[in-house]
């Protein structure tokens, strides 16, 4: 009984490191606390001795069942079950051809052999652990270069699942059929694997494809914020113009005043002067054309928002122009987003240099306090509208330029500080 269950729990095991690496690492669900991780923890145990000791286990797969349900509760995030049983259903089929394989080696066994056998249960059932790592692996090294959203549109979801389905019923069918041929065995195990091969490939295709979207709408972004900060210098060399054609003037007529003792007069239109001045100023000018460029565009898409900017930064700054825009584009965007539905409405920027690192600080009040656990937004709806959208692709090009984020909250102020090498 105790060696009944034993095995049980290690195939539920092995199904969950199958599972959820791929759930966690490549699919990025966020995991749940960790009093409902227990909690489940201790559930999908408990469902799994019961099963054991009622013998269901031995008539149905039911640890798989277990664990996928077990794996989906421990997660968060939109969609978690479709996409959890996309991949469950992908990796039985694995697990299937893997049996097939061996079956077409060894004409003399079965697959209800291969099930009944608890030691050639587990060892057919781990070779996919190597194939997932492997993959695993690739993307790891793959995410490196790239910066995606590897989630795919729902309407390919269902066909991935429904091939998966359909599949996955011929190769069950096949394996029960007494007096199958190798060639038929060769064929099938190549079907599968073709399939899994283009369902792979169409998802790619599909997150490649909303890869590049994203790029165009950053340099589409990139452009529209350059051009109307150069548009707006170009009316300031344009007013700087008029003003010095009229300088002459305008002392002559300062002279007169001083001259009849109308110093009231006088200092008026001093004061006028000034503020046409200060009207001639760029509204920002942070030293690094981009930066000012996009702080311009978003200080005028939130007028309402008070804001103030400490330090200067230089044009030489070695990360490249399109991450430069997807972090403070996305950090600005969502600071003044966030302040606008506030009360306090503020937004306070700071860039400092240390040593050959650029150190960056965003503080913006908020509405409500944002929760964050592991450096991860994970507060409600509304509040992570204004600050979720886009933190996570401005710290991943954080991160591929050696750099780090940090966020924080309390009081209703809302704080990122980022930190990345400039040389």
């Amino acid at each position: 009984m105790i060696k009944n269950i034993a095995f049980d729990l290690l195939k539920f095991f092995i199904e969950f490191i199958k599972l959820f690496p791929v759930m966690y690492i490549i699919m990025d669900f966020e995991l749940q606390n960790k009093k409902k991780i227990l909690l489940y923890s201790l559930g999908a145990i408990f469902l799994c001795i019961i099963a054991s000791l009622s013998g269901i286990s031995g008539i149905m797969p039911i640890t798989a069942y277990i664990c996928f349900i077990y794996t989906i509760l421990i997660l968060k995030g939109k969609r978690k079950t479709i996409y959890g049983l996309a991949i469950h259903i992908g990796i039985s089929i694995t697990d299937m051809l893997v049996s097939s394989v061996y079956l077409m080696f060894d004409e003399n066994n079965s697959f209800e052999n291969i099930i009944s056998d608890k030691y050639t249960n587990i060892i057919s059932n781990s070779v996919s652990i190597l194939i997932i790592g492997l993959i695993i692996v690739v993307f790891l090294v793959f995410k490196k270069y790239r910066n995606n959203n590897y989630r795919i549109n729902i309407f390919y979801l269902f066909l991935i699942i429904a091939g998966e389905v359909s599949i996955g019923g011929f190769i069950t069918a096949f394996q029960f059929v007494k007096g199958y041929s190798k060639m038929f065995a060769v064929m099938l195990c190549i079907g599968g694997i073709v399939f899994l091969i283009l369902s792979v490939v169409m998802m790619i295709n599909y997150i490649s494809k909303n890869h590049y979207k994203e790029i165009a709408d950053i340099n589409e972004r990139l452009l529209k914020s350059k051009e109307n900060y150069y548009t707006m210098l170009l009316q300031k060399d344009r007013d700087t113009i008029k003003f010095r054609h009229d300088i002459s003037k305008h002392l002559n007529c300062m002279y007169i005043l001083f001259d009849k003792g109308k110093y009231d007069e006088l200092r008026k239109y001093f004061d006028k002067i000034g503020a046409e001045l200060n009207e001639l100023r760029p509204k920002i000018q942070t030293g690094n054309d981009l930066v000012s460029a996009i702080l311009n565009d978003i200080t005028d898409k939130y007028s309402s928002v008070k804001y103030e900017i400490e330090g200067k930064l230089s044009n030489e700054i070695s990360v490249c122009s399109m991450d430069l825009c997807t972090i403070f584009y996305n950090l600005f965007e969502n600071a003044f987003a966030a302040a606008d539905k506030s009360d306090k409405k503020s937004v306070i920027v700071s860039f400092k240099y240390i040593g050959c690192n650029l150190f960056c600080r965003i503080e913006n009040s908020t509405l409500h306090n944002v929760s964050i656990l592991n450096n991860r937004l994970v507060t409600e709806k509304e509040d992570k509208e204004n600050h979720g959208f886009g933190t996570k692709n401005a710290a991943a090009c954080i991160e591929k330029n050696g750099g780090t984020i940090e966020f924080s909250c309390d009081n209703n102020l809302f704080l990122a500080e980022v930190v990345f090498p400039i040389m």
